[in-house]
């Protein structure tokens, strides 16, 4: 488990529920140095970087399948991110800070 995917604590789960932060798990999918949060747009990096090939590829049938989407050169990361307001903080601390800072 990497540090952004860690669990909570139980203070961190009840600042959370008290300033009313939110969190959801976004994917986001790798192909070499580059990452993004479609599918698609990754399947097109994958296309450019083999323009050999990029008649050969085509969609996989599942995002689900980390062995079919390593066939494209795409890994795929479940990462946390955290809801405060209108904004996504990458971590737990960020939106506790700007939440505990708004509040006074």
């Amino acid at each position: 488990m990497t540090p952004n995917q860690s669990a909570e604590t139980r203070t961190e789960r009840e600042d959370m529920e008290k300033y009313g932060i939110g969190k959801v798990v976004e994917d986001h999918f790798y192909v070499g140095d580059f990452h993004y949060t479609r599918l698609s747009d990754a399947l097109a990096q994958s296309r450019r970087c083999d323009p050999r090939a990029a008649d050969a590829i085509e969609s996989p049938s599942s995002a689900e399948d980390p062995d079919e989407l390593a066939r494209f050169g795409i890994e795929r990361r479940h990462l946390n991110r955290y809801l405060y307001g209108n904004f996504r903080y990458t971590k737990l601390q960020d939106a506790l800070a700007q939440a505990k800072g708004s509040a006074r």
